[in-house]
């Protein structure tokens, strides 16, 4: 019976192609069908190429001018420092207790999320998880955290203006800070979390993976742990919460996906000049 389906529609094309196309002979009918099936073939390439020259840059390169738009780069920009990734004009802010403001200026747009209180709970994304990185107080002293609880109204209190841009880093800036590393495009700033364990957490699969970023990964790399923390499974849910919890800024340069997709772009029209 699997048979049936094919003959008949064999037989019905036969008997269009007699009544309305005229082909009586047999080896015209085959003759159209072959050429049927090839400008099929050639439609469907056409899509891929199509797809690998337009769709495919869209695809892992998804409106890039319009992404990197939103950083300011980090040290471009005076008077400003960078909290919870945002970047914050601070001229009006006279003093941080404990720490030089001058000199915390000296470069501009860096992170001191870390100054502010802040509590476990305000983290939604890391709400039962283990992890030290996600469950313990941020901050486990007044002295460790001197600025008041981060918040709207203490930021207004304080002076700061939110710029509305994203603190942007290249790759060698996240390579030359110490405790930093990306993931996926988000930089995260650890400085707190390594202060707090100076040594590994046995049985925490989460602190091995950081410490791994952070003190095995080559600098010239960036130190993206993006690749280590998606191919685990057992990490890879904390994600969210890491970023969160973390965040300092982004990466404000070309993304791996744009690289790709600029080089099959390149290799398409190579070939395609080629032909």
């Amino acid at each position: 019976m699997a048979y049936i389906l094919p003959s008949r529609v064999l037989l019905g094309a036969d008997f269009l192609l007699e009544s309305i196309g005229g082909l009586q002979d047999k080896q015209k009918r085959q003759a159209w069908r072959e050429k049927i099936a090839l400008c099929f073939i050639i439609i469907i390439l056409c899509g891929i190429v199509g797809f690998l020259t337009v769709g495919f840059q869209k695809v892992l390169c998804p409106d890039t001018q319009k992404y990197v738009g939103r950083f300011s780069p980090m040290g471009s920009t005076p008077g400003v420092l960078g909290v919870q990734g945002w970047q914050m004009n601070i001229t009006k802010y006279p003093a941080i207790p404990g720490h030089n403001i001058t000199e915390i200026l000296q470069s501009p747009g860096q992170d001191i999320t870390t100054l502010f209180q802040r509590k476990a709970n305000q983290y939604p994304s890391c709400n039962g998880l283990a992890f030290r990185a996600a469950a313990e107080e941020p901050c486990p002293t007044t002295s460790s955290c001197p600025l008041p609880e981060l918040n709207a109204s203490t930021l207004q209190t304080l002076g700061f203006v939110n710029t509305s841009l994203i603190v942007g880093y290249d790759w060698d800036q996240v390579a030359a800070l110490s405790n930093y590393f990306v993931l996926d495009g988000a930089v995260l700033n650890m400085n707190s979390y390594m202060a707090l364990h100076p040594n590994p957490i046995p049985s925490d699969n989460l602190d091995a993976a950081i410490r791994t970023i952070l003190q095995k990964t080559p600098g010239q790399s960036g130190r993206d742990g993006t690749r280590l923390f998606y191919y685990r499974t057992d990490i890879r849910k904390a994600v969210p919460c890491l970023v969160e919890r973390y965040y300092a800024g982004n990466i404000d340069k070309i993304t791996p996906g744009c690289v790709v997709s600029q080089l099959v772009l390149y290799a398409g029209l190579i070939v395609v000049l080629s032909l």
